[in-house]
């Protein structure tokens, strides 16, 4: 009977029905409480819950019922490393290596712990004994090929994968390495049918999307390469419309218990944004109780916490803004223009000399967008909510997934290299971003960009700069070394550490202070340290100070 009562509640698991599952495990514990079946089950169906604390305590009540299963320390190393408990996590793999040595799963995974720790050759290793103790599997073989993607040694990787996706169900990961080392070889249709293997098998496979979406910018293939981003853009945010209709809360329901990662300028901007679009009749005004939200979470941090740090939003506040702060209020597509979207009065070939011929490659490009596409460009970044990335020392962000990714800018690239063929036209675009700032501060800290070239330009009013010396770009003359690892220093480099090496490193090297300037562009090669200049604009949503950047080629050509 206990056995049965066992096989029922693993049937009610196995169909996804966890309450009930949960509930029957608790039944069979009451006769049983020192089942370690039942025990090991109930700890795993907590665990999907997302009750992961109970579920380690439940977990290692069936290790203590039963010490010599090796399924059961593993399964408990997988939740203490959900939780954060790295070091717990390690001795239970090991533990369940030392009873069972063949685990391969353990062994992959001690090579994962190994990777948050930052260890590549230790974790290289465990992913090696893996394979040793099952060379059918798949998770080690796919991590030993990224280790020798990672590491250069493509030949080996190659062999690998060719393994991987010979295979009659090849996981999704592989496909994705396939594109990978292509698309860095620049063979962007191999990449792309490779990225399309990979959401063959699993259609959710973020990185796999994005890539393809980079692949196709590669290839050109711009109107492609935005439907790609803008299906990332709704899946994430919906619905996005242009006309959002009357604010219903139960489209935006509340989460109890909810905590949101943000932080005080983030909440600011959308609370302005929403005032700005019912302002501007583009939303109904029945959209004031969503702004109020927003408003509301503003003064709860005010309260809690200084205006310039990353926060964790709990209580009420963010229990009423949980399913809104998410979500894109409005959205709408700029399509590219009849005319030309760059501005005709710039000589681009003598923009591309004086580029070429600099000892500090600089150029700045005044007018650089026609009128009419510098202002649809404008109501785009503040008629459509995308801007959902922030940095809590004050801007706001968005990138080609969260809906920067208008027609227009696509068509904006396509003419750039066009006029520019021998600075960017062999060079693919293969990202872009806007960035939206408070009214004063120091913005973005030195940093390079993972490019060959960067194209950045201006598109807030001149009228809304209160000091028109500064406020745009400092670019020091000295690259990053391509032997420095350039994703920790860059997303590090509000770090005090990381700060002062940089600091230390440009602190010799001449700089080239370009002040702000509506729809002035400034073109320079991406190693090198460049910064925001100080800024001061006047409040107001209206006037934040907005900067787009787009990047062609890879770093270190």
């Amino acid at each position: 009977m206990k056995q049965q009562r066992l096989a029922d509640a693993l049937s009610l698991h196995r169909a996804g029905r966890l309450n009930e599952a949960i509930s029957a495990y608790r039944t069979v514990l009451r006769d049983d409480p020192s089942s370690a079946d039942a025990l090991h089950l109930l700890g795993l169906a907590l665990s999907q819950r997302g009750e992961l604390r109970d579920a380690i305590a439940s977990i290692e009540q069936a290790i203590a019922a039963r010490p010599n299963s090796g399924l059961f320390h593993f399964n408990l190393g997988r939740l203490l490393a959900d939780d954060g408990q790295l070091a717990d996590a390690e001795a239970a793999y090991r533990r369940a290596i030392k009873l069972d040595n063949s685990h391969a799963d353990a062994h992959n995974n001690l090579g994962l712990l190994a990777e948050r720790r930052n260890d590549p050759a230790t974790a290289m290793k465990a992913f090696e004994a893996a394979l040793a103790s099952n060379p059918n599997h798949a998770p080690a073989r796919v991590n030993v090929a990224r280790h020798l993607v990672e590491t250069g040694r493509l030949d080996e990787a190659r062999a690998h994968l060719a393994t991987l996706t010979s295979q009659a169900k090849p996981p999704a990961e592989a496909w994705f390495l396939v594109g990978t080392m292509a698309e860095d070889a620049g063979n962007f249709d191999a990449a792309i049918e490779a990225y399309r293997n990979a959401l063959a098998i699993a259609p959710g496979f973020e990185k796999a999307q994005n890539n393809l979406g980079t692949a196709l910018l590669g290839a050109q293939r711009y109107g492609e390469a935005r439907n790609v981003f803008t299906a990332m853009f709704r899946a994430k945010r919906g619905p996005a419309l242009a006309d959002p209709g009357i604010f219903a809360p139960g489209d935006f329901p509340s989460s109890p218990g909810a905590r949101l990662h943000t932080c005080r300028f983030r909440l600011t901007d959308s609370a302005e944004q929403i005032g700005y679009l019912i302002e501007h009749d583009l939303i109904d005004p029945s959209w004031t109780e969503a702004r109020d939200f927003y408003l509301r979470a503003v003064a709860a941090l005010d309260r809690q916490h200084p205006p310039d740090r990353p926060v964790i939003l709990e209580g009420p506040e963010a229990e009423a803004l949980a399913g809104l702060h998410g979500r894109a209020v409005r959205f709408a597509d700029t399509p590219a223009l009849a005319g030309a979207a760059i501005g005709q009065s710039n000589d681009f070939q003598a923009i591309e000399e004086a580029y070429l011929a600099a000892a500090t490659s600089v150029t700045t490009i005044d007018n650089f967008l026609s009128a009419q596409a510098l202002a649809a460009l404008r109501d785009y970044c503040r008629q459509s909510m995308i801007f959902f990335g922030y940095n809590a020392t004050g801007y706001v962000t968005s990138y080609m997934a969260d809906g920067f990714a208008c027609s227009l800018l696509y068509r904006i690239a396509e003419e750039l290299q066009a006029a520019m063929p021998r600075v960017l036209g062999s060079r693919a675009l293969h990202n872009m971003w806007v960035y939206r700032h408070t009214d004063q501060g120091a913005g973005v800290e030195a940093h390079t960009d993972d490019a060959s070239v960067t194209f950045n330009f201006y598109i807030t009013e001149d009228d809304a700069n209160l000091d028109r010396e500064h406020g745009g770009l400092v670019v020091y003359a000295r690259e990053q070394p391509l032997d420095w690892d350039w994703t920790d220093m860059n997303l590090r480099k509000n770090d005090p550490d990381v700060r002062q090496t940089i600091q230390n490193f440009v602190a010799e090297a001449p700089r080239v202070v370009l002040p702000y300037a509506e729809n002035r562009a400034v073109l320079f090669h991406s190693n090198l340290f460049h910064m925001s200049d100080r800024f001061h604009f006047k409040d107001g949503f209206e006037n934040r100070r907005m900067n787009v950047t787009l990047l062609f080629g890879e770093r270190g050509s």
